[in-house]
């Protein structure tokens, strides 16, 4: 595996960074996950040491080259296992994607030439699908997280204030009440743009009796919340609330 969440979860080394262009993209990591026998956690050197910390696999592998040194590391931890023929699982599927860039893994492709890089994504989404009780105890942690920051937002809110002075506040209130950080911070307001329902929030001013609404989430331990909630400054009129009331309904 590859991707870096995959990775995250099949390693137990929670990258820097949840979202590129950190950790994937200029450093891939990988893990090799064998039948029979330990994980192999593949990590540039940057990562080494608090992958060697935090990661239950005793097997940690650094590469130090930015050019094909984590595709390297794979060829190498394959062969080792034996693995020369036969069919190795990667994320080539539904809502999957390869961390490595695709150049790497032609090469790795050539280079194990004997071996058969098929679709994974069926065997990937049913042990991720299922959660056990401390990864639901991270979910729950981080909508606990998102909630508090939403309350602090709208007792902070005042007409005149943006969206991005929303968005700015909300994220702050993230990571004062434990988020490692924000995650997805959608922001929209206003007659005639709430249609725009996965957008970054503007610098535009929220007046009276205006609806902001907003969809976000933390991010604890490298789980997420994602659910929305709206405010009207002022205070919703009749109109607004029998709309709350349908969306509730």
């Amino acid at each position: 595996v590859t991707e870096e969440h995959n990775y995250m979860y099949f390693s137990g080394h929670r990258l820097p960074y949840s979202r590129p262009p950190c950790s994937s993209y200029s450093r891939p990591s990988a893990v090799v996950l064998p039948r029979d026998g330990e994980p192999i956690v593949i990590v540039h050197l940057f990562h080494h040491a608090d992958a060697a910390r935090t990661s239950p696999a005793r097997d940690v592998r650094a590469y130090k080259e930015f050019n094909k040194g984590a595709a390297v590391l794979i060829r190498d931890a394959l062969r080792e296992r034996g693995i020369r023929t036969g069919r190795v699982g990667t994320e080539l599927g539904y809502e999957q994607r390869l961390g490595l860039p695709f150049d790497e893994f032609v090469w790795l492709q050539k280079e194990m030439s004997g071996v058969e890089f098929a679709d994974a994504s069926d065997v990937l989404w049913r042990l991720r699908m299922v959660k056990s009780e401390a990864e639901a105890a991270c979910i729950r942690e981080a909508c606990h997280i998102t909630s508090r920051a939403y309350a602090a937002l709208f007792s902070q809110f005042k007409e005149g204030m943006t969206e991005r002075e929303a968005s700015a506040i909300l994220a702050i209130a993230m990571m004062q009440e434990g988020a490692d950080q924000p995650g997805l911070l959608d922001v929209t307001s206003g007659p005639g743009r709430y249609n725009r329902t996965s957008d970054a929030a503007t610098r535009r001013a929220v007046q009276r009796g205006e609806m902001l609404w907003l969809d976000a989430g933390a991010v604890f331990n490298a789980y997420w919340a994602d659910f929305s909630r709206a405010g009207v400054v002022g205070g919703p009129n009749a109109e607004q609330l029998a709309m709350q009331r349908v969306v509730n309904d």
